[in-house]
């Protein structure tokens, strides 16, 4: 939190995770996702760049 702009980028990246956590939940119990957890722990220790393209994998893989 070295200036505004830094502050905002990590305020905007925390939001977009919590969006991004709360939708992908309930849309993976809405199509009955198995391992959702796993979404979660690449959010957390990777970041967003891996769990939102990991989601959207498992899911295509779900669909089929």
């Amino acid at each position: 939190m070295a200036n505004s702009v830094s502050r905002f980028f990590a305020v905007d990246l925390v939001i977009s995770s919590i969006c991004f956590l709360l939708w992908s939940f309930l849309d993976s119990k809405k199509i009955g996702l198995k391992g959702w957890w796993v979404v979660l722990l690449t959010n957390f220790s990777v970041g967003l760049s891996l769990a939102i393209p990991l989601y959207f994998y498992k899911r295509e893989l779900t669909k089929h």
